[in-house]
Formats: C-alpha cells, sequence, structure tokens
C-alpha cells in the first residue's frame, strides 16, 4: 500500500497526537509531483468514518444512494468550496479526509476531482494553509 511504505503508521498515529499549535503550517507552495500527491489523502485517527452502503441503502434506498454517489462528481469546484469553508469556520482544523466525509459521506480515497481542485484553489486564493507532515490538517487563514 502507498500510504503505509510513504507514512509509516506509528509515526503517522504520533503526529496526529501533536496539539495543533505544535504542528507546523505553512501557505507555501508544496511538491505534488509523484507520489507526495497523496499526502493529503492519509487519514488521522479520529477521522469520521462515512456511512456504510447498508446504512446509505436503509436511508434513502439502492437506487437514490446510487445516484447521489454519481452527482458528488458534478459538484462544482466552488460549490466544494463553499462546503469546506463552511466546516471549516468551526476554527477546527480537518484533514482533507475529514472534510469529504463530514461535507459529503465521502472518504478522500473516493471523493470527485472537484473537491481536491477546490481545497488546492481555496490555497492558493490565501484561504487555507496545512500543516507540512502526514495526517496533513487543514484550517482558515485568520486574518
Amino acid at each position: 500500500m502507498i500510504q503505509h511504505e510513504l507514512f509509516p503508521a506509528d509515526e503517522v498515529r504520533r503526529v496526529a497526537k501533536l496539539p495543533t499549535t505544535a504542528r507546523e503550517w505553512t501557505r507555501e507552495p508544496v511538491d505534488l509531483s509523484g507520489l507526495a500527491g497523496y499526502t493529503i489523502m492519509v487519514r488521522a485517527p479520529g477521522d469520521p468514518e462515512r456511512r456504510t452502503r447498508e446504512a446509505r441503502h436503509a436511508a434513502m434506498g439502492v437506487a437514490a444512494s446510487a445516484v447521489e454517489w454519481k452527482s458528488l462528481a458534478k459538484v462544482s469546484v466552488s460549490a466544494w468550496a463553499g462546503r469546506f469553508r463552511a466546516l471549516l469556520a468551526d476554527g477546527r482544523p480537518r484533514t482533507y479526509n475529514a472534510l469529504c466525509v463530514e461535507a459529503a459521506d465521502a472518504t478522500a480515497d473516493v471523493a470527485p476531482d472537484n473537491a481536491e481542485a477546490a481545497l488546492w484553489a481555496m490555497k492558493s486564493a490565501g484561504e487555507v494553509e496545512h500543516t507540512i507532515d502526514a495526517p496533513v490538517l487543514w484550517r482558515l487563514v485568520t486574518p
């Protein structure tokens, strides 16, 4: 598994336990080439879990559940950014995975490309900053 090779579980757990004030935050551009592009996919211990397929089917039916998943790819970059802004407005830093689960009941590894594009657009606009090590946390930039 790529994440396991890049980010040993023990190290991810150790870093995740650090207070957010002890983590190093950056607004600088980052290298996303090669395997580095997967850094934001690393989940933190305690990240929320999406509903199981069975729970989704029970809540909305099989057909509606399938349509909902397909519709996530049609959500615009700006709409995803709005969802992420709303979540981060409470001041609690989150992983990309947590943002995706809370915004759309989808984990980072299955969220559509528009979701990730929204996060990078927010970073380019100077709206968010993130930690430099995995698990990567995101927060709104405070003026």
